[in-house]
């Protein structure tokens, strides 16, 4: 799967992928009110692109997230298009909410469950807020999180960062928990 393609502050393209970083969600769900909040302009777990799920009998909290497929199942499941891959963002699958008949292929298609129905019935697809996700910026750092070998730096549950970045850090998450 290609990681989305955002510009840098000095406009130069770089890959980067929304990863998230298990075992370290404490289910705050801030990163669901900053989603809400950029799109919708309230506070509303519910109108979030992002779901936190927690079993807590099993002690599991995971943040569930778009990956941008490429193939992307919900984009081909689409019958009129309203998922399309953004210019502006190669590798982004974006949603005009305009073309969307609400028959809710793309929902069953995702293999991640990562497009979300709003209490209206409207779908909510995450479209890395423009190459600056809101999810990730208020995902607050674990200072009792410190996996062996961890070379120090923020350690929160969702980061946006390069292909490679994103493999040493689960490599890094490895060591800490083998059996995953």
């Amino acid at each position: 799967m290609a990681a989305p393609v955002v510009l840098s502050p000095s406009g130069v393209p770089v890959q980067k992928d929304l990863i998230v970083l298990q075992g370290v969600c404490v289910g705050c769900q801030l990163c669901e009110l900053a989603c809400s909040l950029t799109h919708e302009g309230i506070m509303n777990p519910y109108l979030s692109r992002i779901r936190v799920n927690q079993i807590r009998e099993e002690g599991i909290i995971e943040p569930t997230i778009c990956h941008h497929c490429n193939p992307a199942p919900c984009e081909q499941s689409c019958p009129t298009k309203a998922l399309f891959w953004a210019s502006n963002l190669p590798g982004v699958v974006m949603f005009d909410e305009g073309k969307c008949t609400r028959c809710y292929n793309c929902v069953h298609a995702c293999p991640f469950g990562s497009i979300q129905i709003a209490p209206q019935g409207q779908i909510l697809k995450c479209d890395l807020c423009g190459g600056n996700p809101a999810c990730v910026t208020v995902c607050q750092d674990r200072p009792e999180f410190h996996p062996p070998h961890w070379p120090g730096g923020k350690v929160a549950a969702l980061a946006f960062v390069e292909p490679a970045e994103a493999t040493r850090i689960k490599r890094l998450l490895n060591l800490r928990n083998p059996q995953k």
